[in-house]
């Protein structure tokens, strides 16, 4: 195992591709959330490698999730931040601890590559 992985999206058929691919695929533990909230609470419990996370979702966004993170002092390796919209500063995700940035629709080979390279550079 590569390590856990959380994806976030308040779209289910994105959480099912994701999960699809980076669990039987990319052989990463995979854990789904809907909203930042719910993702925080997984958070609380459950030790995270790895976060792909929307941000515009009703209860909570990517963003109010990086915060919350941030003020928990989660230490999470790899952040990931996905958007449909063009609106969003890229900048103030990365000031909050957000790695890498993708627009949607999404490059999976390209985002496994980057969590799997990622995750090797944590067993090296």
């Amino acid at each position: 195992m590569k390590g856990t992985i959380l994806v976030v999206d308040d779209n289910q058929d994105i959480c099912e591709v994701l999960y699809d691919w980076l669990a039987e695929e990319c052989e990463f533990e995979v854990i789904t959330a809907n909203s930042g909230n719910e993702a925080l609470e997984i958070l609380q419990n459950k030790k995270v490698d790895h976060l792909v996370s929307d941000v515009k979702m009703p209860n909570g966004s990517g963003y109010d999730l990086l915060l919350g993170i941030n003020k928990m002092g989660i230490d999470i390796d790899t952040i990931i931040i996905m958007t449909g919209y063009s609106d969003i500063k890229e900048e103030e995700f990365r000031q909050q601890g957000a790695n890498y940035f993708f627009h949607k629709p999404l490059d999976l080979f390209k985002i496994s590559e980057i969590l799997i390279e990622r995750s090797e550079q944590k067993v090296a």
